[in-house]
């Protein structure tokens, strides 16, 4: 895989699972203080890869989940969002200018805010009553893993997923089933690219737990990192 090293992959899945206890140690004291919805708030990439872990919770618990643009909610405000919610926000640098203001703003009102923070000292976790540090280099499937053991956690507390140990347990595996899954798709990935890499544009389809990687990956990564011209769209299912 070009420009990929293994090592530094698994390396970095295995400084993500071991925040696995401090995350947990996280979740309890959230319960124990109790909250009564959960926010998402961040922008970009980081709201991204909330939006499916939104969708999976609408599934498993009745505990009302919002996730809003940081930039927004500062502006419109949330007659949902009091001092009795708990705000999730992410930052891989710590000082995104949305998402510190936003954190600032609910500091103020004596909202409780749970960051990722892949740099410690910045901004956001100043105004964090808790920090999760981020200290995997790349890959948001690291983001991924260290927010599905905050959340399931606070759902396992709270009764709503009783299968959190196990489900836990087989994070652990996930970096390198992850890395078997990339090498399986390599050659496939390659055909594809071959084909496609001079197309004018691009069009992304995805919904429900896909929507937020499909934003993720055409805006960020084409649009963004690449200028590949791209356009995404949701599935309109009630059209099928």
């Amino acid at each position: 895989m070009l420009k990929f090293d293994k090592d530094i992959y698994m390396e970095n899945g295995r400084i993500t699972y071991e925040t696995r206890e401090q995350i947990e140690r996280i979740a309890d004291e959230i319960s124990a203080e109790g909250f009564k919805n959960i926010f998402f708030v961040s922008v970009g990439g980081s709201i991204s890869i909330m939006w499916p872990i939104q969708e999976m919770l609408k599934q498993l618990t009745d505990i009302p989940v919002y996730t809003e643009q940081a930039g927004e909610i500062i502006l419109t405000g949330h007659k949902q969002l009091t001092k009795d919610s708990l705000v999730i926000m992410a930052s891989k640098s710590g000082d995104t200018k949305e998402t510190v203001k936003a954190a600032e703003w609910c500091k103020e009102q004596g909202i409780r805010i749970v960051s990722l923070v892949g740099t410690l000292g910045t901004p956001l976790e100043k105004a964090s009553r808790w920090v999760i540090p981020n200290k995997a280099k790349n890959g948001v499937e690291f983001e991924y893993m260290q927010l599905f053991m905050l959340v399931f956690k606070l759902l396992d507390n709270a009764g709503d997923f009783p299968e959190y140990k196990r489900f836990a347990d087989q994070l652990g595996a996930l970096p390198e089933n992850l890395l078997l899954a990339k090498e399986k798709f390599e050659p496939l990935a390659d055909e594809i690219a071959k084909t496609y890499y001079q197309e004018p544009y691009n069009i992304w389809v995805g919904d429900g737990e896909m929507w937020g990687e499909v934003y993720l990956f055409s805006m960020c990564i084409l649009e963004e990192m690449q200028w590949v011209r791209t356009s995404m769209s949701k599935i309109n299912v009630g059209k099928i």
